[in-house]
């Protein structure tokens, strides 16, 4: 199901039960990622705090459900496009690993050219991203 909740054609009735009948835990996170948002806007803000906030349940819930896991796990990120808030937050993920921002957009690119534009991007996710960071022991965003 996507961030609005509308089911689409093809998707099943109940994708908790979707995912239960294939052993899948799933892990669903809200956020609407919004174009043409001007820095330094009540919007800016706004949106950067959004996926802050669900960056942090992400990490939360990875390290919850794979901390006592022995075997490798396998974790699949993914929105509505597979673009831009599963990228995010799959970067979110290796900053929390002790990347750096920099460092884990590269990873992402190197594993996966069509994020391509990531490697320009100049928007409030990477201000926010930037800002996650720091909270996560990198160095604080320059301002």
């Amino acid at each position: 199901m996507n961030a609005d909740d509308v089911r689409r054609d093809g998707e099943p009735e109940d994708w908790s039960a979707f995912f239960r009948e294939r052993n899948v835990t799933n892990f669903r996170f809200g956020g609407f990622d919004t174009t043409g948002v001007d820095p330094g806007t009540p919007k800016w803000a706004q949106k950067k705090e959004e996926f802050l906030q669900i960056w942090a349940a992400v990490v939360q819930a990875l390290q919850q459900n794979t901390s006592e896991s022995e075997d490798q796990v396998q974790i699949l990120f993914h929105c509505y496009a597979g673009i831009n808030r599963s990228t995010a937050a799959l970067v979110a993920a290796l900053i929390s690993l002790s990347m750096s921002t920099e460092e884990a957009i590269e990873h992402v690119l190197k594993a996966r050219a069509g994020q391509e534009y990531w490697a320009n991007r100049r928007d409030y996710f990477i201000e926010a991203l930037l800002e996650f960071e720091a909270q996560c022991g990198g160095p604080a965003p320059a301002t």
